[in-house]
């Protein structure tokens, strides 16, 4: 799962990094700028959500 989500995070930044490095090349909409913040909030989120359980599993192994 984490390297779907290492893909996912990859292939947002990337793109946001295409917009930075060529601004004139590309028409920046607000509505698709906001989506993609959006999904990549989500998946850190996720990602976070995910280590958690990790926690929670080994804390209960151990008692």
């Amino acid at each position: 799962m984490g390297m779907v989500i290492g893909l996912g995070v990859t292939r947002l930044l990337s793109g946001l990094a295409r917009i930075v490095q060529h601004p004139g090349q590309y028409r920046l909409y607000s509505v698709h700028l906001a989506w993609v913040v959006s999904v990549l909030l989500m998946l850190v989120h996720f990602w976070w959500w995910e280590f958690g359980l990790f926690q929670i599993v080994r804390e209960l192994l151990v008692h």
